[in-house]
């Protein structure tokens, strides 16, 4: 169909360059009139039901067709030139476009390779750029250029500083089998990623947001938050697929071995905090691992030596079907790090500090929700969980008018239990050495909510008659819907006053000062499962011991 022709009830999208992502992109928007714009015709996806046109196009060459449609969305995925310091292609394009032509939006994929080496530290969105080689310059280039058009027309541009992008058709299978040795893991420079299918989750959330009126403008680094180091890809691609390990070779012999560009990426080294994206869409990833991702990855489906991406898989909570259960010990182990960037977890001291609490998205990863979710329905399923009660000791007991919730201890036994202790092992380490509270060890227990479940207003404790410090709550069941109700209450210090209403979604953690903060769990129109749990000092005292529980 001529693009002049296109239909006019949706902003039409302007994909330059189309590869993988752009791809992804227009799969997941099949009522949106697309223009695809590459060096080869790319036939619609499979479902698409608007118009679609592609043109075989060269930036290096021709002209912006004279037809583009006015207020598009264009998404600017094609790579800079191979060589220079100025990208030539963004800046023949931009030059080339005349006012009737002019985009609602741009959104421009660019690189954390603008950053440079910064050995190993983490950086942010505030870090000054500064590439090492040249083709970071090319990138920062065409980010300027955009940004100079864009500001002189009052057009939206959000910049997308992308990290290594990888899916199960995008892993180095070839290369493992290949036998191509890998730097030695102790000398690996930190490496971050981001799954195909989040870029592309991203860049559609993006879209709405222009189509509402609201874009998200300016630049953001884009990953899946949780670095890690580069050989680490390797080797758990190869455990994987039941493949040898590569072998390893000091970094300096591996440089002298690999090609330039290998070498550009081997030769940098920083962990990037991507959390500014994930707050200003309220998203997080679906695959916030590698393990979560190579999860969904099966030997059995290979074509032409590459692995097909399975739908993911979700147990619906109290499922009559649950099996004892077996957990997967690499999955939990990669996900041992907590999301703690120094941003984050600056912002959760001073919202400790001037405020008594906080809440904290995407703390912890689906992959491990999901691990320990999969526990607590088990554990119901076979009656191992007990009605939970109020008070301690002697005037513990149980009363439904007050409490409504069921609740099993964690003992560390399996994967995803001991994963978790350690990453509340790495909070408590942080905050004792940040706040000075003499924490002295951990306890949480599995806390399940039937239809109907709740827990009037309280405090975790009382000022100078108990021992728990903080509290913790994390959430677990996926896609909570704010209608199911269940969500966490936060009351303002010895008032009725509400300070905030919090929803139950999966991998949020919400911290708060155990003696300050009143709190209550709404009513809940779903089955609602978390993890609650307390830092405790160390009250024993005249040689009585203080245990936990």
């Amino acid at each position: 169909m001529p693009i002049d022709r296109l239909s006019p009830t949706a902003l039409p999208l302007v994909l330059i360059g189309y590869g993988d992502i752009a791809r992804r992109v227009a799969e997941r928007r099949p009522d949106h009139p697309i223009i695809s714009l590459a060096r080869h015709l790319a036939p619609p996806p499979a479902g698409h039901r608007a118009a679609w046109a592609a043109l075989n196009f060269d930036l290096d060459r021709d002209e912006p067709p004279a037809t583009l449609p006015p207020k598009a969305i264009w998404l600017y995925f094609a790579p800079p030139p191979n060589d220079g310091v100025v990208d030539t292609r963004v800046a023949r394009w931009l030059a080339a476009i005349p006012p009737a032509q002019h985009p609602q939006g741009v959104i421009y994929a660019s690189t954390t390779g603008v950053y440079g080496d910064h050995h190993g530290e983490w950086i942010d969105e505030q870090t000054p750029a500064n590439p090492a080689h040249d083709r970071g310059h090319r990138r920062l280039d065409a980010e300027a250029r955009f940004d100079d058009w864009c500001r002189a027309r009052s057009i939206p541009l959000t910049v997308l500083r992308i990290t290594g992008i990888y899916a199960c058709n995008r892993l180095p299978l070839e290369r493992i089998r290949a036998g191509v040795p890998v730097v030695c893991l102790d000398e690996s420079p930190w490496s971050n990623r981001i799954h195909a299918d989040d870029l592309a989750d991203i860049c559609t959330r993006l879209i709405a947001r222009l189509e509402q009126g609201k874009p998200v403008a300016g630049l953001f680094n884009i990953s899946d938050n949780n670095p890690r180091p580069m050989t680490e890809l390797f080797l758990a691609t190869a455990a994987h697929f039941k493949l040898p390990p590569p072998p390893c070779l000091p970094l300096a012999d591996v440089l002298a071995q690999s090609s330039p560009m290998a070498r550009e990426f081997l030769s940098e080294s920083k962990r990037i905090d991507a959390s500014a994206i994930q707050r200003e869409l309220d998203w997080r990833p679906r695959y916030p691992s590698l393990a979560a991702a190579l999860a969904d990855c099966r030997s059995e489906d290979m074509a032409d030596g590459q692995p097909h991406q399975l739908g993911a898989s979700s147990l619906t909570y109290g499922a009559p079907h649950l099996q004892p259960i077996s957990f997967n010990p690499f999955c939990c182990e990669s996900s041992m790090t907590l999301n703690l960037t120094p941003v984050l977890f600056e912002q959760l001291v001073d919202g400790l500090v001037e405020h008594g609490w906080y809440q904290w998205p995407h703390a912890v990863t689906d992959s491990l929700c999901q691990a320990l979710l999969d526990e607590a329905e088990y554990h119901d399923t076979q009656g191992h969980l007990e009605r939970a009660g109020v008070g301690r000791g002697a005037i513990h007991q149980i009363n439904s008018s007050i409490r409504r919730d069921e609740i099993k201890w964690l003992d560390g036994h399996t994967a995803a239990q001991k994963a978790y202790l350690d990453q509340m092992a790495e909070l408590q380490l942080q905050l004792n050495r940040s706040l000075f509270l003499g924490l002295f060890e951990y306890e949480c227990h599995f806390a399940l909510y039937k239809e109907g479940g709740f827990y009037k207003k309280h405090l975790d404790s009382f000022r100078g008659r108990a021992s728990r410090m903080v509290t913790t709550v994390l959430y677990l069941n996926p896609d909570w819907q704010a209608e199911w109700g269940g969500e966490l209450v936060i009351y303002k210090e010895d008032s009725d006053e509400k300070l905030a209403v919090i929803t139950p979604q999966m991998g949020k953690l919400v911290v708060f000062m155990s003696e300050q903060i009143p709190h209550e769990v709404l009513p809940t129109h779903k089955p609602r499962a978390s993890i609650a749990g307390w830092f405790r000092c160390n009250a024993s005292v005249m040689g009585k011991i203080d245990p936990a529980k």
